[in-house]
């Protein structure tokens, strides 16, 4: 107790040290003094103005006084905050360094810039990958993004140019914060870090025409959109609703929609056919035909074929016997040439009616190679045309046997009208006659 009366309490008489001074502009001190942009001081100022050094400093650097504004401190206010020079100080030092470390940064976008590189975007929904419709969809929307992309690089280009100006600005507020004498001394200079510190974007849009080229960016990103929403429907497609299977009564329909399409007498199909539709709903995820589709693709034998018809009549309740035929005519020319043989050049140079074959050799339909030849067996004997054609076939391949076997393996009898039934047996006869 004596010693304490004696040397008093040092817990006590220790006065509480204030936090050490971090600098933001935001900074409750700031609040306590007057605020001016450097523009306001370009307005106001007169040839006798006590800062006619700060502002020919200005004047001289065109563009910086939009990024720099001042708290002035009455000698009132200074008297009171007891380490005013320090926060003066400390507020110049960290805006110099921030300043240095913003030009580093804009230095090495600008000698460095980021390599455009067109990057892939990945499909949304790659279990419609079969399906054209959809296919068609995400092209579109695959273009829309390279363009994108292109104009990203364009912009990306005039953000550099702008940070090549905004570099210069930076680098000469720094010089500004550095000087001794160039700044009164209650005057604490506020550096707008973000007006200057700015996206690519953002930078951009301080160019008309790279306000014009984001405006491209979102008008092609709108029109991404419903294609997305399109594909999302696509992929609901055929889905069974309440427990109701739909697929019957819809393959049906699109049946009846090609009925046109077909040979009234040949059974092929011609005409302007678009053949999408059919390909689109048997490749569909939810369609209930999807494996018989799929097991054909794999297995290129007659009795494949044969089971897929038979699935697609039982999957899909057809019994219109009209409707069967349109299912063989439409599977014959869209799924049967995914096993059309591979042919081997032909090392005989003999031109022997070649021209007259020409029109075999590119049929990839079975019914209508049948049918071609029946509408020439019409004018002469169908041994003669026969002849013809494996003629003209040896003159393209080696391989023109694979081809009658093609047209033979395909073409089911219990499907072909009697006359190309006829013109089938005719060809398995001559393909005897050369084995």
């Amino acid at each position: 107790m004596i010693l304490r009366a004696l040397f008093g309490n040092k817990e006590q008489t220790q006065a509480p040290q204030p936090p050490a001074f971090e600098f933001s502009p935001t900074h409750p001190i700031f609040q306590e003094a007057q605020e001016e942009t450097a523009n306001k001081l370009l307005e106001s100022s007169n040839s006798n103005s006590p800062l006619s050094k700060l502002i020919c400093w200005f004047r001289d650097h065109t563009g910086t006084s939009d990024y720099v504004s001042f708290r002035i401190f009455t000698p009132e206010k200074i008297q009171m905050i007891h380490n005013y020079d320090e926060i003066r100080q400390i507020s110049i030092k960290t805006q110099i360094l921030k300043g240095i470390d913003l030009i580093i940064r804009q230095e090495k976008v600008v000698s460095e810039p980021e390599k455009s590189q067109l990057h892939q975007i990945e499909h949304p929904f790659p279990n419609l990958s079969e399906v054209r419709e959809c296919n068609e969809l995400w092209r579109r929307i695959r273009i829309n993004d390279a363009l994108v992309q292109d104009i990203d690089t364009k912009i990306n280009i005039i953000a550099i140019e702008q940070i090549k100006s905004l570099k210069l600005l930076i680098a000469a507020i720094v010089s500004l914060l550095t000087s001794v004498d160039a700044i009164p001394a209650n005057y604490i200079p506020i550096v707008n870090f973000k007006g200057i510190d700015m996206s690519n974007k953002l930078l951009a849009n301080k160019d008309a025409t790279g306000r014009i080229l984001q405006q491209q960016t979102l008008l092609l990103q709108q029109y991404s959109m419903p294609l997305y929403k399109a594909m999302n429907q696509i992929e609901d497609r055929y889905a069974s609703q309440d427990g109701e299977n739909l697929q019957p009564a819809m393959f049906q329909s699109l049946l009846e929609s090609f009925r046109q399409a077909v040979h009234p007498t040949d059974c092929y199909v011609c005409g302007d056919f678009y053949e999408i539709p059919y390909l689109d709903f048997l490749n569909h995820p939810n369609c209930l035909a999807l494996a018989a589709v799929q097991h054909f693709k794999t297995d290129d034998s007659d009795k494949s074929f044969l089971a897929l018809i038979r699935s697609l009549v039982s999957l899909f309740e057809v019994s219109d016997p009209s409707l069967i035929q349109i299912i063989y005519s439409l599977s014959s020319f869209c799924l049967v040439p995914l096993h059309l043989p591979k042919l081997k050049q032909s090392q005989n140079m003999m031109e022997v009616n070649m021209e007259f074959a020409f029109e075999f050799i590119i049929e990839t339909d079975p019914i209508r190679f049948l049918s071609k030849i029946a509408e020439w067996s019409q004018t002469a004997e169908i041994g003669i045309v026969l002849q013809k054609i494996v003629e003209g076939l040896t003159g393209f391949t080696n391989s023109w046997m694979d081809i009658f076997k093609y047209v033979i393996r395909y073409s089911i009898p219990d499907y072909l009208p009697p006359h190309l039934v006829a013109v089938r047996t005719a060809m398995m006869n001559c393909l005897s006659l050369y084995q």
